[in-house]
C-alpha cells in the first residue's frame, strides 16, 4: 500500500471536523506546525485559515515530512522548485496532478484566498476530486454543502476558519470555482513505487 493511500484513509476519518464540531482536534492541526503551535483560543482559530495546518497534520500522520515552505514563495519566484523533499510546481499547461498532490488555489468562488488541499482524483478537463481542510463541501450531513460565512462558536463570530474537513469536486476554471496556481508533489522517496513515472 502506498503511503498516499494511508494519507487518504486517515483523512477520511477527519471529514466533518471543524471548530464548531471538534475544536480539540482543530487545536491538534494548529499544534502540528511550529508557526501556529501557540494558537489554542477558539476565536483565534476562527480568525485563521487552517487548510495548510490540516494538510501538515495529515502529512505527518501518514509518515511524510513536515511541509515547511509555502507555495506562494515559489509562485512569487516564478519558477518550479524542490525543497524538503517536496516538489513545488507552477500550474502550467500540460501537467496533470497525481493522486496525493497538494493544490494551491489563489481564488475560490470568485474570492481571493490562499487555499490548499489534496488532489484525490483527476476527473479530466481540469476537474478534480479533492480533500480539503477548512472548506465547505460534500461529506458533512449536519452542515450540508457549505458553512462558509456563518461560522460561530458559543456566540463568537468567525468566517476565515469556519470551514470543515470535507471532500469537494473542484473545477479549475479561473476562479468561478477555483483558480489553481500551483501544485506540490509529495516526496517520491516515501513511495514503494514511483507514481509519477
Amino acid at each position: 500500500m502506498y503511503q498516499v493511500d494511508k494519507l487518504f484513509e486517515i483523512g477520511a476519518k477527519e471529514i466533518g471536523v471543524g471548530i464548531k464540531t471538534n475544536p480539540t482536534r482543530v487545536r491538534e492541526y494548529f499544534a502540528s506546525h511550529p508557526s501556529s503551535a501557540g494558537t489554542t483560543d477558539v476565536q483565534a482559530m476562527l480568525n485563521a485559515s487552517w487548510c495548510q495546518l490540516f494538510a501538515n497534520w495529515l502529512l505527518v500522520r501518514a509518515g511524510f515530512p513536515l511541509l515547511t515552505r509555502k507555495l506562494t514563495e515559489w509562485i512569487a519566484a516564478g519558477k518550479d522548485k524542490e525543497d524538503d523533499g517536496f516538489q513545488y510546481l507552477l500550474a502550467k499547461p500540460g501537467y496533470v496532478p497525481k493522486r496525493g498532490d497538494l493544490y494551491y488555489a489563489s481564488i475560490v468562488g470568485n474570492k481571493q484566498t490562499d487555499h490548499m488541499g489534496f488532489i484525490m482524483e483527476s476527473l479530466g478537463n481540469k476537474k478534480y476530486k479533492t480533500l480539503d481542510g477548512n472548506a465547505g463541501g460534500i461529506g458533512h450531513i449536519q452542515y450540508g454543502n457549505t458553512i462558509w460565512n456563518g461560522a460561530t462558536h458559543n456566540g463568537l463570530k468567525g468566517g476565515l476558519g469556519g470551514g470543515v474537513v470535507c471532500y469537494n469536486e473542484r473545477h479549475d476554471n479561473g476562479g468561478q470555482d477555483v483558480k489553481i496556481t500551483g501544485f506540490i508533489k509529495l516526496p517520491l522517496m516515501i513511495y514503494t513505487q514511483n507514481p509519477y513515472a
